[in-house]
């Protein structure tokens, strides 16, 4: 009982640092229930048998017994072995997401929490589709979401699209962009300076916008001290510590942020960032397998069209490279390899750290 409750508050807490909640205990004297309506219910029961231990996770719309999310986890060993295990962190990753993305349908819209919810999953898949057509629409709606239930963690996803801007659109100013970025860092961080996802995002927009890992490593890592299986905080780490020249510790921590996110809906996210840190660590192979997991989720993700242009021509294969070059100048108006190769401003600063930009002359 006592680990099938850790496993539920650990699904709880990764549902609170994205939307508003009061969490209940589950009834102890007497069998007396909380006071208070509850809309959720999440729930772990564990079964150990002949050295095989399975866990039955539910997440529940407590008034419908609507089920948000099921899933069964099986491995070796103990009941203790699932604290901690990388496939408990997945589905308690799995399970927060799916429960965000339901709540607006079981929760209705009349409530602040669940209307700024709504307004910033929307907002989400705007920012994660990595269109800078869509980049105005997700800023009005994380705005909104602030304003309709003042949760920090929608000024952090703000700050973290002020990023994407940069590395989307590498005509943009960054100068007003980085200004703007840190003044809701500074907001997002006095309002829920506590929150994991909200140290995670900030450190990555941190680290990325200024190249700096002296304030985005101390974020990143309170931010896994305070949830060490989040996808977020992981790569925020990882990021922070490709900064601070650890290269084979990124490495690691990405490659488990991105196995604990594998099912996510925005998992090009992490695919974006795994990819990079794959080529600044010369695993050229995985970063092309990496890359293209990447586009396939999101068509529109310029940066990484940018490395596999360089990664095919370094594999000798010219005509992907053109072809990716070819759906990069769709996406891109005014794309061109001159640019990426002898625009020091243009945002490729990975490959021509590895030297691999000079493959790009390779393409006619």
């Amino acid at each position: 009982m006592l680990i099938g409750e850790m496993i539920s508050n650990q699904i709880g807490n990764g549902i609170g640092e994205h939307v508003s909640v009061l969490k209940y205990a589950p009834p102890l004297e007497g069998g007396r229930e909380p006071e208070k309506k509850t809309d959720i219910e999440v729930e772990c029961d564990i079964i150990e048998d002949d050295g095989v231990c399975l866990a039955l996770i539910k997440v529940l719309h407590a008034p419908s017994s609507e089920v948000l999310y099921s899933k069964t986890c099986r491995i070796s060993g103990p009941a203790s072995s699932l604290i901690g295990s990388r496939a408990i962190a997945q589905i308690s990753f799995d399970a927060a997401e799916a429960t965000l993305a339901h709540l607006p349908h079981s929760l209705g819209l009349g409530r602040p929490a669940s209307r700024a919810n709504a307004l910033g999953q929307l907002a989400l898949h705007k920012l994660f589709s990595f269109d800078p057509d869509t980049f105005d629409e997700a800023e009005l709606l994380f705005n909104e979401a602030h304003t309709t239930d003042k949760k920090g963690v929608f000024l952090a996803w703000s700050a973290l699209l002020q990023l994407a801007r940069t590395i989307e659109m590498p005509q943009a100013d960054r100068a007003p962009l980085q200004q703007y970025a840190q003044e809701l860092i500074n907001r997002a961080l006095a309002s829920e300076g506590t929150n994991a996802v909200v140290r995670s995002l900030v450190a990555q927009t941190d680290a990325m916008l200024w190249g700096d890992p002296t304030t985005a490593l101390p974020l990143a890592t309170g931010a896994v001290e305070a949830n060490p299986d989040s996808p977020y905080a992981l790569q925020a780490l990882a990021s922070a510590k490709m900064l601070e020249g650890a290269q084979d510790e990124a490495y690691n921590l990405s490659a488990r942020a991105r196995a604990f996110a594998a099912h996510s809906r925005f998992r090009q996210w992490w695919d974006l960032h795994h990819c990079n840190i794959c080529v600044a660590t010369g695993r050229l192979d995985e970063a092309i397998a990496t890359g293209e997991a990447a586009v396939r989720a999101a068509p529109a993700l310029r940066p990484v069209h940018r490395h596999l242009i360089a990664l095919y021509a370094h594999r000798g294969n010219l005509e992907a490279a053109d072809q990716v070059r070819q759906k990069l100048v769709a996406i891109e108006p005014g794309f061109t390899l001159d640019q990426m190769i002898n625009d020091p401003e243009y945002p490729v600063r990975t490959l021509r750290k590895t030297g691999l930009i000079t493959n790009v002359k390779r393409i006619k």
